[in-house]
């Protein structure tokens, strides 16, 4: 796969990394943070600014009865000491496949708000169940399922918070390829150490280098 050194972005306000992520890398940015029980408004505005793009807004709100059959599902779930659960994220994903309702994407306004709220109550009734220093805020987020596909790591700094998002791909190249198809940050990305298991992109303007990277790694 071919990829220019230098991409000609299309101007916008927001020139931080998150903006330039895919759909799933910033899902998987917000999940990895509500996790550690962190949030970035940088990475709520860039999803509510996808948002207000789509026409999916809205029409994906899930109704009353539906979010109460979910949140029923995610307290049997905290209360079941059964259930080993890596963290309030799986038990969310948990809780939606039980009640056979498809989790929204980021660009899904009423259900994505849901689906935020979900996140929440799943923290608060693991907390109340099984202590706020239980296993279940140890394990970090990945793509789901049996993938034979190597685990890359984008490691970045959004609103002075680390961020790291894990994820499949074929190569170190299917992940970058993102960051300049939906490069909207108003800069240039510049690649450097390239390797075939390690590259840095350097996010750029006028003056030269932002500060603003994000480095990828192959882990397994």
């Amino acid at each position: 796969m071919k990829l220019t050194t230098v991409t000609k972005p299309i101007p916008r306000k927001s020139n931080t990394p998150c903006a330039a992520y895919s759909d799933e890398q910033l899902q998987l940015a917000y999940d990895s943070l509500i996790i550690e029980g962190k949030k970035s408004v940088t990475i709520q505005k860039e999803i509510r600014y996808r948002q207000t793009l789509s026409e999916k807004t809205d029409v994906s709100e899930l109704p009353l009865q539906t979010m109460k059959e979910i949140q029923k599902n995610l307290s049997a779930g905290a209360k079941d000491t059964n259930q080993l659960w890596a963290n309030a994220l799986e038990l969310v994903h948990k809780a939606y496949e039980i009640t056979q309702v498809q989790r929204p994407e980021i660009t899904m306004d009423g259900a994505w708000k849901q689906y935020e709220e979900n996140i929440e109550f799943a923290v608060k009734v693991l907390s109340k169940f099984r202590g706020v220093d239980g296993e279940w805020r140890s394990t970090a987020i990945t793509t789901e399922g049996e993938d034979a596909r190597d685990t890359f790591s984008l490691e970045s700094k959004i609103d002075g918070l680390p961020v790291v998002v894990k994820q499949k791909a074929d190569s170190i190249d299917k992940v970058m390829q993102p960051f300049f198809d939906h490069n909207v940050t108003g800069c240039d990305i510049e690649i450097k150490h390239r390797s075939a298991n390690h590259v840095v992109l350097y996010f750029c303007n006028t003056d030269g280098r932002t500060g603003d990277k994000v480095t990828i790694k192959k882990v397994s």
